[in-house]
């Protein structure tokens, strides 16, 4: 495909003489040898292997914190993934381990088990909690009780569930097609599927993020945050060094890596943790 855009640099590794000159390959339809692909401009992986990738070595960085979605990159098929405490184990010793996730913290500790141990802390409730157990930050973003007045009033008779942590309410939750039809309001909308969530305006991934890197100080150049969901483009956008899962190609463009959890200590170099 990259043949036919004009794109790959002189020399090819199969050309000779003065074919080595011409800047498209005319000897193949399409180029099979990583020598000659490592030379093409715009190469797709060269994120993952950067100049080391005519060896196919990955390069690797030294992340102060990864921040890691549940659903989707620690999980396959709704089930914890293959060997994940041994991977979970590497990398929190290479640097801070975070989840920033969807759910709520009691489901993602349960669902970890023991595995949870490996984690600094995490942003959870979408933003709406952030916890840091090293440096001892924690922040709940509660619906405010005129957010909830109005909430009430628009929903007057129809079911709902409430969700709460240390006593604050962080969450409502709805069916999808009742959530579409509520009047404009100034909480945070967040749809999975046939169940849609209000929660606090301020209280995002991304937010939650900033608000432990903050703690640590620590740029955004030094973290990576993968997630496998279409809703958080804000995420992708926000932090330069970015990371989804192989099974959700249409996020790959947005991304500055595409791969699977598995794959981190590839590109993860260890750092000595702690405060600056």
């Amino acid at each position: 495909q990259y043949l036919d855009k004009g794109i790959l640099r002189a020399s090819c590794f199969f050309q000779k003489g003065e074919k080595s000159q011409n800047p498209v390959c005319h000897n193949h339809r399409r180029c099979d040898c990583y020598l000659g692909y490592s030379n093409f401009i715009g190469n797709p992986s060269a994120s993952f292997f950067g100049e080391k990738r005519v060896f196919r070595i990955p390069q690797k960085r030294k992340w102060q914190a990864i921040f890691l979605d549940f659903d989707g990159v620690l999980t396959e098929n709704g089930s914890l993934r293959k060997g994940l405490p041994k991977l979970l184990e590497m990398l929190s010793a290479a640097c801070h381990l975070y989840l920033a996730t969807a759910r709520s913290f009691s489901s993602v500790r349960r669902a970890l088990g023991q595995s949870y141990a490996f984690f600094s802390g995490g942003v959870f409730f979408d933003g709406a909690y952030i916890l840091d157990r090293q440096s001892g930050l924690t922040v709940c973003q509660p619906i405010l009780p005129p957010e909830k007045e109005e909430m009430e009033r628009q929903l007057a008779g129809r079911r709902r569930t409430e969700q709460y942590f240390q006593g604050e309410l962080l969450r409502i939750g709805l069916p999808t097609s009742l959530a579409r039809q509520i009047e404009p309001h100034s909480l945070r909308q967040r749809e999975y599927g046939a169940r849609t969530y209000f929660q606090a305006a301020k209280g995002s991934k991304a937010s939650g993020i900033e608000r432990i890197m903050s703690k640590w100080g620590w740029a955004k150049e030094e973290v990576l945050v993968m997630t496998d969901n279409p809703q958080d483009s804000e995420l992708l956008h926000r932090f330069p060094y970015t990371a989804v899962p192989l099974h959700q190609p249409e996020l790959a463009e947005q991304a500055y890596y595409t791969l699977n959890a598995e794959h981190l200590p590839l590109i993860t170099e260890p750092v000595q943790k702690g405060f600056r």
